[in-house]
């Protein structure tokens, strides 16, 4: 029981990391430190992106999402 409990943390521990380096450079774009013209650049944010999205997504059935949404929509 203890390895799989010690692999599950482990999976945990580099989705955050991913999760960090997601952030650090969507404000890396953000502030045109990075190109997202070039290849390199572009394969690893649509990775990133790609991983952390479905995690991070709005849920529009959650009514405290759909409520803090329809805040920013008017």
């Amino acid at each position: 029981m203890a390895p799989l409990i010690g692999f599950i943390v482990l999976v945990i521990d580099l989705y955050i990391w991913v999760v960090i380096a997601s952030a650090i450079l969507s404000w890396l774009v953000a502030f045109n430190v990075v190109n997202m013209n070039n290849r390199v650049v572009f394969t690893i944010a649509d990775t990133l992106y790609r991983l952390t999205e479905p995690a991070l997504r709005a849920d529009p059935q959650h009514p405290a999402q759909s409520r803090a949404a329809s805040i920013f929509r008017r």
